[in-house]
């Protein structure tokens, strides 16, 4: 894939290990990568990159990314370990982790994540789980 294939290009050219802590440009272009997996059906690649994100404050966001369009194509099982894991986190930053940096960024995504969570768990009729 030609997005893959530009971000290792620019991996190579622009190390993260030379800019420190901050990951966030590199998990956008992670994410982009596997959004354009997502949407050419190659659900292995975009789990991959999914559970690439590395900076803590977004990674539910980049879990629950994948998985909204993963659900689009009806892949419900695949979403759901994605939208359970952006779940646990927001709690964590709402909770716990809430002086961290980026938590309250973090913890915004709660109730989506959870309210995605659900209507997996409706449209695969397990009405009981959680």
């Amino acid at each position: 894939m030609k997005k893959e294939q530009l971000l290792f290009a620019w991996l190579k050219k622009y190390p993260p290990k030379k800019f420190g802590p901050d990951r966030i440009v590199y998990d956008y272009a992670r994410n982009a990568v596997g959004m354009a997996y997502t949407e050419a059906g190659n659900v292995p690649k975009a789990l991959e990159y999914a559970n690439s994100i590395e900076s803590p404050f977004w990674k539910g966001q980049g879990w629950a990314g994948t998985a909204e369009r993963l659900i689009k194509q009806g892949h419900y099982a695949e979403a759901k370990p994605l939208l359970k894991k952006a779940v646990d986190d927001a709690w964590e930053f709402k909770t716990t982790r809430k002086d961290e940096n980026g938590a309250r960024f973090a913890a915004t995504g709660y109730a989506g994540y959870l309210s995605s969570y659900v209507a997996c768990l409706y449209e695969e009729k397990q009405y009981d789980s959680l």
